[in-house]
């Protein structure tokens, strides 16, 4: 059994403190904590737990007000003054000092619970009581209330007057606010053991009392219910709902306090479930427990027991996608509701029953709360991949086709519209997080121990026939190896069992290809840090050697799924975590995570700046106006696991880390536009807009369309597009956000592409409409646009689909988000009552900002770049969308040009002919995904951001993104564009006036020139020698046409 050090505190009777470290066995912590004699206490403090008395720097350890400072406030009680005790109290009670215990029960019992104290009484007292709990927070000697109070206050409140309801809540709220204090006070496991919450709440201990607190949770949420629209039945549903957050609350301490919240949470939801299934019939019922349940450990568990309750075939598995699979082909009907729900709906309560659970999984298969409290200590939440986590793509299809054949053999018809959608965003969820947890690792099998060769003969190679051997065994007690072994750089498997080797050079790095290396049988002592490099690996054998330390470089081999250390004097605590369950992952991940510490500074060097790459000189012959576009992908954290980047320490991989580093990308780029992907709703308003708009920008965002169909906690987390705009140079005129698989149900006509394929994705775009302050195009232009009519600039930013396997989807998507940004032209054309010709595609300047998720050389890059594609392109894997396609031709609805589907856009890409050698740097893939394309002849690149160095990527062994110094699995994209202005017309006096006039019939062209003179009149003469005149069937030649005034 492991030892553990603690702290000894000995309090003798002259109040003389002794400390001492000791060691006790791992067992003894949880049982031996305080030893009590005649003479002295002695407590033992695990060295874990914090310090329960929070001390403020400014006032020092709180102080328990002394009876003297207290007579006045003694005297008003005992003469029943209520008023003045809280008077006397507000005053005394302050940073440093708090009441005695005595005190606190009287403004409890004797005041907020006194049924004949007015209500505003009963508030200040309840306001004093959190604050006397926030400078003091209470423990077990000195909380003021019992379970008899709290069970005799709950069992009474139905009989007492109408404010009661609120004065129970504000009870149960300061009960609760204790049992937190004092929880978070008391972490560890054993300073939990005196706990109030262990006292109270215990689910070994004192499961009768969590009981009850159940059946007070069920009374709230039928109450919660009760019919009635007066404002004293109103104001109680609502008290009643806060109520029910409060017993949550209660729950999930209950859950926490024991050793195994695990075990706590099969206790809890067997016992929900029962009293859900016999108690609470009504559909709005079971959605307010699920919905208020705090702990997403027990959301799951009850959960799991709903839908296994729903579904006919019996299984066994544990938490895992695969057990959600198991829902969702084969679960029939919710639970019988007797509020009249239409059958229909009770399919729908089963999709949003699936939906929770996904939700819950993403958060719950992090390891959150499937160990004890101890054991989740300065642990980072990354998910746990289980083998039961690896689901298929083609099982995720089948299991929703299952339930759509079941559903409508049930009801005789498709389930409504709505449902089918919400039905496709969990399929599309589905298979995001399948390809977030990774798929199944490739399958790798061992070499064959009895492995056969063959030797060529003679005549064979005389023939030329080609040897291959990708395998070496070098045996017979072997004490070094030849330089010449590192040539060998095709090898796949290297047998050095069985030998003498004492060390093993570093220049094994060499052999790249090496997927199994056995080590094992040696006199090996230490190991080369670059065998870390060597992240082919899938199999490292250094079984039976003298290996004492490993180096923390061996965490960079991610792939590997077989390590034998066995027969090594190894430390104690790198064995334990090796012989743990997945006791390979475990070991990597930890070494990988301390790589960094254990060298005294990140694994490499800060990569060189970017270059600058100059395409050309502004146009000086004509007025212009700069500015600077940003493309960015920033990976949303809900993507960034271990499992799809198992190179990047998981502290590298955290929000918290990362997101100081995209910022300062962002900030670094300095753009004044910013197209930004993969954005967390909630990170938008908390962390991006407010840090953007001190620095002069403001936002536009909105996240994928399964967010409509989520609840407020779990829509936060989806991730969209966000457009950010320097405010002193742009102002916002529109802002539009376009839904694919919105367009695609609009446009599907009857294609079942369309509707199986395109509709499901929830991917979508977002397009502000940007006006440019004239400031800053005379100060780009050097000259005075007084008389310029208003310069416009469309900025587009969308995420396309990333599945390879639908590359007819990502197509689809880029023809409907093109032929709705026409549409914003041609409205805001119109609308805006702009000179621009009406039709026009490209009267507004546009720049396309996207992650495309398509390669140069894609159906994808092809339609923006040349202007359309071929129906027939190989991209739309021979799907029939012919007839949907044509409602996206640019160039006219429902029309194709010879068998083409066309944009009128004439655009270009910013980084052309190879200039950013990829944008997505992954260890499975490198290339171009990301793009700014442009429209002409309006705008021009004068210079973009060059690719990161790759000499610095290779030098530094940077298998792929995201990196300590990277944060994201993407490049940022970075152009500076030149905004050509229209030509300015002539002006007089500083007063616009057209340089081409009808005059009747006629067309007249005039030089007009100033003469200075303050009457526009007197100040023109008209050079007739400049008049053209166009052939007319009649012609006024009054000359009454040209003194009008423009």
């Amino acid at each position: 059994m492991s030892k553990e050090r603690a702290t000894v505190t000995v309090n003798t009777p002259l109040g003389v403190s002794v400390s001492s470290e000791v060691e006790l066995d791992e067992g003894d912590m949880d049982d031996v904590i305080t030893l009590s004699s005649d003479d002295s206490d002695v407590e033992i403090v695990d060295s874990f737990s914090t310090k329960i008395e929070v001390v403020d720097e400014e006032y020092g350890t709180p102080e328990v007000l002394c009876r003297q400072s207290l007579s006045l406030v003694y005297s008003t009680i005992d003469e029943d003054y209520p008023e003045g005790t809280l008077q006397l109290l507000s005053d005394l009670v302050m940073p440093g000092y708090y009441p005695p215990r005595d005190i606190m029960i009287h403004l409890l019992c004797n005041i907020l619970l006194n049924q004949k104290c007015p209500h505003h009484l009963c508030v200040q007292a309840f306001s004093l009581l959190m604050r006397a709990q926030k400078h003091h927070m209470a423990d077990k000697t000195t909380v003021p209330w019992d379970w008899e109070l709290l069970t005799s206050v709950l069992a009474n409140q139905d009989c007492t007057k109408r404010h009661q309801c609120e004065v129970v809540r504000m009870f149960l709220e300061y009960v609760v606010e204790t049992l937190k204090d004092d929880f978070q006070a008391k972490r560890s496991v054993s300073a939990l053991n005196h706990s109030i919450t262990k006292a109270t709440l215990s689910c070994d201990q004192q499961f009768p009392r969590v009981r009850d607190v159940i059946k007070w949770l069920f009374s709230a949420i039928m109450k919660s219910t009760e019919y009635g629209e007066s404002r004293e039945t109103v104001r109680e549903r609502d008290e009643q709902i806060r109520m029910v957050s409060v017993f949550q609350r209660m729950l999930s301490l209950a859950l926490e306090v024991d050793r195994s919240p695990a075990l706590n949470s099969v206790k809890l939801s067997q016992e929900l479930f029962h009293m859900l299934i016999s108690n609470v019939p009504l559909r709005a019922h079971r959605m307010l427990l699920l919905e208020s349940l705090q702990s997403k450990l027990l959301r799951c568990k009850l959960l799991e027991h709903l839908l296994d309750y729903a579904c006919p075939l019996k299984i066994s598995l544990p938490m895992s996608l695969s057990l959600l699979l198991h829902f969702l082909k084969n679960c029939t009907l919710a639970p019988d509701p007797t509020d009249g729900t239409e059958r229909w709906q009770r399919w729908e309560e089963l999709v949003h029953l699936l939906w929770m659970l996904l939700l819950s999984y993403n958060t719950e298969m992090k390891g959150d709360l499937c160990s004890s409290v101890s054991e989740q200590r300065g642990g980072v939440g990354t998910m746990i991949h289980k083998p039961d986590d690896k689901v298929s793509k083609s099982a995720i299809r089948e299991a929703v086709d299952a339930f759509l054949s079941r559903s409508q053999a049930d009801l005789g018809q498709a389930l409504p519209l709505h449902v089918e959608e919400s039905l496709s965003y969990l399929q599309d969820h589905l298979l995001d997080v399948c390809h977030v947890i990774g798929m199944p690792k490739e399958k790798y099998d061992p070499p064959d121990p009895r492995r056969m060769y063959t030797i060529m003969s003679t005549e064979e190679a005389a023939n030329g026939k080609k040897s291959y051997w990708a395998e070496l065994e070098i045996s017979g007690r072997v004490r070094s190896l030849s330089t010449a072994l590192w040539s060998l750089t095709h090898l796949t498997a290297l047998h050095l069992s069985d030998n003498s080797l004492s060390r093993i050079p570093p220049d094994i790095a060499k052999l790249h290809n090496l997927v199994y290396l056995d080590l094992s049988s040696n006199k090996i002592r230490s190991l080369p840090s670059e065998l870390g490099n060597m992240v082919s690996l899938r199999e490292l054998l250094l079984n039976n050697n003298q290996l004492r330390v490993l180096p923390f470089e061996l965490g960079k081999l991610f792939q590997l799924q077989t390590l034998g250390l066995k027969g090594n004097p190894l430390a104690q605590e790198i064995m334990s975590l090796y012989q743990e369950p997945d006791g390979t992952r475990r070991l990597l991940n930890y070494l990988l995570d301390n790589l960094a510490g254990a060298i005294k500074r990140l694994p490499t060097e800060q990569p060189p700046a970017r270059s600058w790459i100059s395409l050309q000189e502004p146009d000086r012959s004509r007025g212009s106006a700069l500015f600077s576009v940003m493309c960015y992908n920033v990976l949303c954290d809900k993507y960034a696991t271990r499992q799809l980047y198992g190179y990047c320490p998981s502290w590298a991989l955290n929000w918290e880390y990362r997101k100081k580093s995209i910022m300062q990308e962002i900030m670094g780029c300095n753009a004044d536009v910013i197209s930004l992907q993969e954005v967390e709703t909630e990170q938008y308003y908390n962390f991006f807009l407010p840090e953007l708009k001190e620095q002069g920008y403001d936002g536009f965002f909105s996240p994928k369309s399964r967010a409509r169909t989520m609840s407020e906690s779990d829509r936060k987390h989806v991730d969209g597009c966000a457009v950010f705009y320097r405010t002193e140079k742009f102002s916002a005129v529109q802002k539009h956000t376009v839904e694919f698989n919105q367009l695609a149900m609009a446009n599907s006509e009857g294609s079942e592409a369309m509707l199986n394929r395109v509709m499901t994705k929830d991917n979508i775009g977002v397009a502000v409409l940007l006006e440019v302050r004239k400031e800053m195009m005379e100060i780009s232009s050097g000259k005075s646009l007084h008389g310029m009519e208003k310069q416009l600039l469309l900025i587009a930013n969308a995420h396309m689909h990333w599945d390879p396997e639908y590359s007819d989807v990502k197509l689809v998507q880029t023809m409907m988000f093109l032929s709705e940004v026409k549409n914003i032209v041609d409205k805001a054309t119109r609308s805006l009552k702009l000179s621009s010709v009406s039709g026009e595609t490209n009267a507004i300047p546009l720049v396309l900002c996207a992650d495309l998720n398509s390669l140069p050389d894609s159906g994808v890059v092809e339609y923006l770049s040349t202007g359309g594609v071929d129906c027939t392109h190989k991209d739309f894997k021979e799907l029939r969308y012919s007839d949907s396609l044509t409602k996206f031709n640019c160039n006219g609805k429902n029309s194709t040009s010879n068998g083409r589907i066309t944009h009128g856009f004439k655009l270009k890409s910013a980084y052309e002919n190879g200039l950013m050698p990829y944008t997505n740097y992954t260890f499975d893939f490198k290339g171009v995904i990301d793009y700014i394309f442009h429209s002409k002849p309006h705008l021009n690149v004068l210079g973009i951001l060059g690719p990161l160095d790759t000499h610095w990527l290779v030098e530094n062994n940077v298998s792929g993104c995201p990196h300590p110094h990277i944060p994201s699995d993407h490049f940022s994209l970075f152009a500076q564009l030149e905004l050509l202005l229209p030509n300015i017309p002539p002006q007089v006096n500083g007063l616009h006036m057209p340089a081409r006039r009808e005059v009747g019939n006629l067309e007249v062209t005039a030089e007009i020139i100033s003469t200075g003179k303050s009457s526009i009149a007197d100040g023109l003469l008209v050079c007739l020698s400049c008049i053209n005149l166009k052939p007319a069937k009649t012609a006024d030649l009054s000359g009454s046409d040209l003194h009008k005034s423009p």
